[in-house]
């Protein structure tokens, strides 16, 4: 079964305020210096796919990514099925 992620939206997690990811089919690479939030990028995908840290694979609660100092933060990621050649969104927020 293939997957691909068409675009992560992240709004008040960890070092975003907001910002949008747009992914491209094939390989996508992920570069930036330290604290720049390549590893939050990972973590809401595994968060929003199997509730998960995906880096280490232990289970997180959503409140754990929200930004210092917000009361809401919110994960929307917009993927596709390959194989069954469907598209779903996932929202989540709190």
């Amino acid at each position: 079964m293939g997957l691909k992620i068409d675009c992560l939206k992240l709004e008040n997690i960890r070092v975003f305020k907001y910002q949008e990811f747009n992914f491209k089919s094939g390989l996508n690479i992920i570069t930036g210096p330290n604290g720049a939030g390549k590893s939050t990028i990972i973590t809401a995908i595994g968060f929003a796919l199997f509730g998960v840290d995906y880096l280490n694979g232990m289970k997180i609660k959503f409140t754990d990514l929200i930004m210092r100092g917000c009361d809401d933060g919110k994960i929307e990621l917009d993927r596709k099925s390959t194989r069954l050649n469907s598209s779903h969104q996932i929202i989540s927020y709190a």
